[in-house]
């Protein structure tokens, strides 16, 4: 009797099951359906969102708007078809031949459109802009005089990338010397590159860069340099009186694979970085320093850098 009863219990429960069942399956489908409307409508906002994006950026580059296209490319769903690959590969070759725009989100961007599937053609894609570039070279060349100045004797007291006020304006120094024979300032220049050139200063006092056969004309560093000693000694006299101490200012080729060429037809010395340490320890001022003098310039200085 228990046996008789459980099975028509069990058959009363799976009638009563069926039905819910049944009303279920159709529900989650057309669940599912209207996900992936919303989903596809969505992904269509993203992709209208980045060809209106990726239209600006090709007349157009700016950081922010490359990061917005990034991030756009990072969640939407690229349709995969030629026509579309081209769009992605204009824009970012668009990108990457931009001036103004910085070489860790053109990079973020590479990165992105790989992840993608995009294929670009090469890999050995240089992200650095110009002034990265020129930036990264002259913090190279700094260190390596920096390196150079450690080797001068005791008494001499150094200043790294300080920055000066005067009634013009401010000036940073790369380096700022003081020892026994005199007060020097140093403007570090690291040209060439990997592979180095050859600087000329012709008998009119220009320069010139020489890479092989190909000379082009460049910017003489010799009025940074003036800037530089004019802003130093009105500090200077400020604090100690007019014509207390002159500086004397150094331009530095730090670059061991660069030659340097017509130096007599400057108006300020121009010298290797190996040979710095060498010209500061041989030069003869005009006054001697106590080692009082020194370290009272050296602290005044830092008092007032910017």
């Amino acid at each position: 009797m228990d046996l008789e009863l459980r099975h028509k219990l069990s058959e009363g429960c799976v009638k009563m099951k069926l039905p819910n069942i049944i009303y279920i399956f159709p529900c989650i489908i057309v669940l599912i359906f209207i996900i992936s409307i919303i989903s596809a409508i969505t992904n269509g906002i993203k992709l209208h969102k980045l060809k209106k994006i990726g239209d600006k950026l090709i007349n157009n580059q700016t950081n922010d708007l490359v990061e917005d296209y990034a991030n756009l490319l990072k969640s939407a769903r690229v349709i995969n078809h030629p026509n579309e690959w081209q769009k992605l590969k204009n824009v970012f070759f668009a990108v990457y031949n931009s001036k103004t725009v910085s070489g860790h989100i053109k990079k973020n961007l590479y990165n992105e459109l790989l992840k993608k599937g995009c294929r670009l053609g090469r890999d050995n894609f240089n992200f650095e802009t110009e002034e990265e570039r020129i930036k990264k070279s002259g913090q190279v060349g700094e260190s390596i005089v920096a390196y150079n100045l450690k080797w001068l004797p005791e008494e001499y007291r150094v200043l790294y990338n300080i920055k000066l006020s005067s009634i013009v304006g401010v000036q940073e120094f790369d380096n700022i010397i003081i020892g026994s024979n005199g007060i020097f300032h140093i403007e570090t220049k690291n040209f060439g590159g990997e592979r180095g050139c050859k600087i000329k200063i012709n008998s009119s006092g220009s320069w010139i860069k020489q890479y092989g056969d190909i000379e082009t004309g460049m910017e003489s560093p010799e009025f940074q340099l003036q800037r530089h000693d004019k802003v130093l000694k009105e500090n200077l006299d400020k604090h100690y009186g007019a014509g207390e101490y002159v500086p004397h200012g150094i331009i530095v080729l730090s670059n061991a694979k660069t030659i340097l060429e017509g130096t007599e037809n400057s108006d300020v010395p121009v010298i290797k970085s190996d040979s710095i340490v060498k010209y500061i320890s041989k030069y003869e001022g005009d006054k001697r320093l106590s080692q009082a003098e020194i370290n009272s310039i050296y602290e005044k200085l830092q008092l007032i850098k910017r």
